[in-house]
């Protein structure tokens, strides 16, 4: 099994060569904050950027899965139930 990262994924096409799709959200109000940290940008850039992109609504459509990074829900739970459904089906 081979997994591939990529942020523009959906929007260049490559999600067609993929078996699975997962989406990973995370909502504005803790997105932002954690972007402007990372990449060292304005509030104003990180928005521009997230304007630019397509919308998780968006993309969703797209998802077999998804992760809510949120900081709410443990992502290791997440990923493992992900990996679980994905083994049952091979």
């Amino acid at each position: 099994m081979t997994l591939k990262e990529a942020a523009l994924l959906i929007q260049s096409g490559s999600y067609k060569e993929m078996d699975y799709v997962i989406l990973v959200t995370c909502p504005p109000d803790v997105r932002i904050p954690r972007v402007m940290r990372r990449n060292k940008m304005s509030k104003q850039e990180v928005l521009n950027r997230i304007q630019s992109q397509m919308s998780d609504d968006e993309m969703r459509q797209f998802a077999d899965f998804i992760i809510h990074n949120d900081g709410k829900v443990s992502l290791i739970h997440q990923v493992l139930n992900i990996y679980q459904a994905i083994i049952k089906t091979k």
